[in-house]
């Protein structure tokens, strides 16, 4: 939206559903994001509401006729939006996240093409599974490659919180939707209370945003080290500086993590259900789900998931990379490597992603594939 704005000269306007950050940026958001922002099943006891914010969300849509939709992440409800918007109206439709058909359902990018326009990737590797379906696909790198211009002082941090500069400092980073804390917070506790017993004295930062800051404040309250809670978003950047090591949650703030160079161990837990039926079916083709592990084809964070997301064993991870130097230093050469590759040249991935969706407005409808003219959206 900040690129957009700087491009334009301030001849923009956004509507729409998103965060606080993005509210900061200008967005009336038509209801909290916090309604749709579930992960796997845990979106199933809100879909009544869920079904209800989507019909409100296309009438919007319908209603202003904007210039382009953006949709952002959020597949499932990004995936609704985009065949009823196409099936009501004729605007250009950008999905900035492509859908992880690499992972499952390879025969989705040929349905997706259907009724999007463009596609804004933050992984290189995504482009060719969906253009051999005619559907234009940019890599325009990740946007945790926007923090390296704003380097934060963790010594700072360090020093306003009272913190030795030799203490030992662990990152946690738990999650940012409800349902997932639920999850996460009670696995982290079990490891800091393993790292106390074994280290002693250590600190723990965590940073969250507004939505759960309470929730996240309640958890850090049951945890058996001194725990300092950071709500601003550029106190996440100070506090991975100030930490050793970080212990993540799968998902944009690893990478985060990957571009400020602190070593990670990586948890993902979802609904129990979901992962059995999951992993019974064979339905997930991949053996890592975090960004690094992803676009580099191989463990470089160790990562723990489903069943397999223990205290001990999670524990140990974070262990080794707190005394082992070499396990350390082999990591730091291979997030310097991920971060080049999720990286389009020196370009910040915002202005690419900018640049992509005015061109997706000024070749439209000329830019409009023939055999995207039409779509059936209970498909």
């Amino acid at each position: 939206m900040r690129a957009l704005k700087e491009i334009t000269k301030g001849e923009v306007e956004f509507a729409g559903v998103g965060g606080e950050r993005m509210i900061a940026e200008g967005l009336q958001s038509l209801f909290p994001m916090r309604e749709i922002s579930f992960m796997g099943a845990d979106f199933l006891p809100h879909l009544r509401n869920i079904l209800r914010r989507i019909s409100q969300t296309v009438d919007d849509i319908v209603a202003k006729k904007p210039s382009a939709l953006v949709t952002i992440d959020a597949q499932t409800f990004s995936k609704h939006i985009g065949r009823r918007v196409r099936s009501r109206t004729e605007i250009p439709i950008i999905h900035y996240g492509a859908p992880t058909v690499w992972a499952y359902k390879p025969g989705r990018a040929r349905k997706v093409a259907k009724y999007l326009d463009r596609i804004l990737a933050i992984f290189p590797f995504e482009p060719p599974y969906f253009e051999r379906h005619g559907l234009e696909t940019t890599f325009v790198g990740h946007p945790a490659a926007e923090a390296v211009d704003a380097p934060a002082d963790g010594a700072a941090l360090r020093q306003s919180l009272g913190i030795d500069p030799a203490q030992l400092v662990i990152c946690a980073l738990p999650g940012s939707r409800k349902a997932e804390l639920e999850r996460i917070g009670p696995l982290f506790q079990k490891v800091l209370a393993r790292l106390t017993d074994n280290f002693g004295d250590i600190h723990c930062l965590l940073p969250t945003v507004d939505d759960v800051a309470e929730q996240v404040t309640a958890i850090a309250n049951t945890w058996p080290c001194p725990t300092t809670v950071l709500r601003e978003p550029k106190e996440k950047y100070a506090a991975f500086a100030a930490a050793n090591v970080a212990l993540a949650t799968s998902g944009t703030v690893a990478v985060e993590a990957a571009f400020a160079r602190l070593p990670t161990v990586v948890v993902y837990r979802t609904n129990p259900l979901a992962w059995a039926f999951v992993r019974g079916l064979r339905i997930l083709k991949l053996k890592q789900v975090s960004g690094v592990n992803l676009v580099l084809g191989r463990e470089a964070m160790p990562e723990f998931l489903g069943p397999r997301a223990k205290p001990d064993a999670v524990g140990a991870a974070v262990e080794n990379l707190l005394r082992d130097p070499a396990a350390r230093d082999a990591m730091a050469a291979d997030l310097e490597e991920a971060c080049r590759l999720f990286q389009v040249d020196t370009e910040k991935p915002a202005e690419v992603a900018a640049r992509a969706i005015l061109d997706e407005i000024n070749r439209f409808p000329k830019g409009r594939r023939a055999a995207n003219s039409t779509v059936d959206e209970r498909e």
